[in-house]
């Protein structure tokens, strides 16, 4: 058998003896029918593959759903209080921003959970910072990081500063803590009408 044939099998060098030559390509004669391993490039086919179909999303769209997801993981750290996963997380929302400044641009601005989302940020650094003996109590590297958050977000908060100002004198409320709120009101109102009567 030739040496192309023996040498997708295996990698003998080229100053190996001719008996080793032999040896390697009947072990892969007797394998792969002679082809070594020819079929390693072949996809298997999965019905799993065939089933699911390719979904084309716009750019809008796909950065819409990272800044979703890094709010959501954001909103997380927050609640748990951990500073490092907040930092890290946040440092993926900067980047994920930053590459997106087209989108932006294409669509009248920042969104407005994504400034939202600054500000409650600022305001949960600042508590943090504020309240010394929860401050003192935390791990060295929580400490470390809840500074460093400070820093990075009073760099990265500073493009856009006017936005957040006027969010913060105008705040609009999501549609579903606004259908909450109203739900409770009108379950209010319900109970004022059956005491009355």
């Amino acid at each position: 058998m030739s040496k192309f044939w023996a040498a997708a099998g295996s990698d003998d060098s080229s100053s190996s003896s001719d008996s080793s030559d032999d040896s390697s390509s009947s072990s892969d004669s007797s394998v792969g029918g002679g082809r070594g391993d020819a079929n390693r490039w072949v996809m298997d086919s999965d019905s799993e593959s065939e089933e699911s179909v390719r979904v084309a999303k716009s750019a809008k769209t796909r950065a819409f759903e990272s800044f979703e997801a890094h709010v959501s993981k954001l909103r997380n750290a927050m609640k748990t209080n951990d500073h490092k996963s907040l930092m890290d997380e946040f440092e993926s929302l900067t980047k994920a921003m930053t590459k997106s400044t087209k989108v932006f641009d294409a669509n009248g601005g920042i969104p407005r959970f994504l400034v939202r989302m600054l500000c409650d940020l600022e305001d949960h650094v600042s508590k943090s910072l504020a309240d010394k003996a929860s401050f003192k109590k935390l791990k060295p590297a929580q400490g470390r990081a809840l500074n460093r958050m400070k820093l990075n977000l009073k760099k990265f908060c500073e493009k856009y500063r006017v936005i957040m100002d006027e969010y913060r004198k105008n705040p609009v409320v999501s549609s579903e803590s606004s259908s909450s709120s109203s739900s409770s009101e009108s379950e209010e109102e319900n109970d004022s009408d059956d005491s009355s009567s």
